[in-house]
C-alpha cells in the first residue's frame, strides 16, 4: 500500500481461533457436498412435479376448458391461481421474490429459478422484466400459487430471446413470496 512505501518494517498481530485438522476439514467439505446434492435433488423433483402439472394445465388450457377459471387483465394477461396467499396485494413499485418456471405454449421449458436455488427479486412496475410478467405478479398476493399466460406482445414481441422464438406466448408457474 502506498502508506507503507517507506516503511522498513511491518508488524502483523495473528490470533489463531481454531486448528481444525484435515480430516475434520474433508469431513465438513463432504458434509457440504452432501447437502448441496439434497438440495438440488429436490430442485431436480420439485421442477418435475411443476412440469407435470403444466403440461396437464396448458392441454386444458389449450382445449379451452379453464376459460372460467381465468381471470383476464384488461391488457389480455390471463391468470390459473391455484392458492390466493394470505399476504397483501404486490402492487406497484413493490418489492417481491418469486420462484418461477418459464415455458413455450408447447410445454417446453425455457428456464426455472428452482434449479438455480435463487429467487427472482424485482421491483414491480420498474420496467426490469416483460410486461405481461410484471402485470400479473401485481395482480397476485404475497403467498400466491398461480399460472401466468402471456400474450407475445406483452412478452418479447417480434424479438426472439435466447431459447423464445419470435411471437411466443409465453406460460409461468409462480410462487409468490
Amino acid at each position: 500500500p502506498e502508506d507503507l512505501q517507506d516503511a522498513t518494517e511491518v508488524a502483523y498481530t495473528m490470533v489463531l481461533l481454531k486448528i481444525t485438522s484435515k480430516a475434520e476439514k474433508e469431513k465438513q467439505m463432504a458434509e457440504e457436498e452432501a447437502a448441496q446434492e439434497m438440495a438440488k435433488q429436490k430442485a431436480r423433483e420439485k421442477v418435475a412435479a411443476i412440469d407435470k402439472n403444466m403440461q396437464a394445465v396448458l392441454g386444458d388450457y389449450l382445449a379451452g376448458k379453464l376459460k372460467d377459471k381465468l381471470k383476464t387483465t384488461p391488457s389480455g394477461v390471463k391468470l390459473l391461481i391455484e392458492e390466493n396467499g394470505a399476504g397483501e396485494k404486490v402492487g406497484q413499485n413493490a418489492d417481491v421474490s418469486l420462484d418461477y418456471y418459464g415455458c413455450l405454449i408447447n410445454g417446453q421449458m425455457f428456464d426455472n429459478s428452482y434449479e438455480r436455488g435463487q429467487l427472482l427479486s424485482f421491483t414491480t412496475a420498474t420496467q426490469q422484466m416483460i410486461p405481461g410478467f410484471d402485470e400479473a405478479v401485481q395482480e397476485l398476493n404475497h403467498g400466491a400459487k398461480a399460472f401466468v399466460f402471456i400474450p407475445a406482445e406483452l412478452a418479447y414481441g417480434d424479438q426472439e430471446a435466447g431459447p423464445i422464438p419470435a411471437n411466443s406466448e409465453l406460460i409461468f408457474y409462480v410462487e409468490i413470496f
